[in-house]
């Protein structure tokens, strides 16, 4: 069965403070979906309720067709894993330990890891070339590399549903298309349901197969790149005049944003 992740009538609010409205989307296995907007439009509170870091006040959220509000944590975390924005590591772990961390939903209290879970934590970290980082601190990890490592950490959980909030934030070029190449491998590689919240339209256009436009936590527009990346859309969300044309490299919209007045 293809793994896929329906979003039906989604909306929440802090207090009286509305900030997810009627939201609505669906997303395949294999296929990259990125959220994107401008600055409090809702893209991280949605990947909240996805994963019930927060409970919606309606709608609901189906994996492989199956209401997740039913489920109990430890299944929710065998299916479905997340990438968070704020990944600052205060402890001196080695990657290998972090990425060890991933099989914690599969393990008891004081468990030991089983040669099973040693296997997964070995998959993912070969999936995303960590593993000569494995008996290195994070500390002593470049940006890239402790990204790679708390992906993989994700990976070792086997989820079917893989969350990224802003994935690349603070990396420099080189280490984005790195990480987004790493995303889209995976992805079509393991059949997931990947959905990444992120700020460059640009980075999205070239890395996503559809795109959901939220704009003061109401939906926009969703569908594909072509259909998203408009001048009108940018326009009405980011209030920002904008110029799009085909990038005669990979055929993807670039959106490139005009001189004001």
């Amino acid at each position: 069965m293809t793994n896929s992740l329906v979003v039906q009538n989604l909306s929440f609010a802090y207090g009286e403070w509305p900030v997810i409205k009627n939201v609505n989307l669906s997303v395949k296995g294999g296929e990259i979906l990125g959220i994107i907007g401008p600055n409090g439009s809702g893209k991280s509170t949605l990947l909240k309720l996805i994963s019930r870091v927060l409970v919606p006040d309606q709608g609901r959220v189906f994996i492989n067709g199956e209401d997740v509000s039913l489920w109990s944590r430890r299944r929710l975390a065998r299916t479905l894993a997340v990438v968070p924005q704020d990944n600052q590591i205060q402890f001196d772990f080695t990657a290998g330990e972090i990425v060890d961390m991933g099989r914690s939903p599969y393990l008891g209290r004081f468990q030991a890891m089983s040669s099973r879970d040693r296997q997964a934590v070995k998959v993912a970290m070969r999936a995303t070339g960590t593993t000569t980082l494995a008996e290195r601190s994070v500390m002593e990890l470049s940006g890239g590399e402790r990204q790679r490592v708390i992906i993989a950490r994700a990976l070792a959980q086997e989820p079917q549903v893989l969350l990224l909030d802003e994935p690349t934030a603070s990396l420099d070029i080189n280490h984005e298309v790195e990480i987004f190449q790493l995303l889209r491998h995976l992805t079509a590689r393991r059949q997931l349901v990947t959905i990444a919240v992120l700020h460059d339209l640009n980075l999205a256009a070239e890395y996503c197969d559809n795109l959901l436009l939220l704009s003061a936590g109401a939906v926009t527009a969703w569908g594909t790149v072509e259909e998203v990346l408009t001048s009108s859309n940018i326009s009405s969300v980011y209030g920002l005049d904008v110029a799009i044309y085909e990038n005669r490299v990979t055929g993807r919209p670039h959106v490139q944003p005009l001189p004001r007045n």
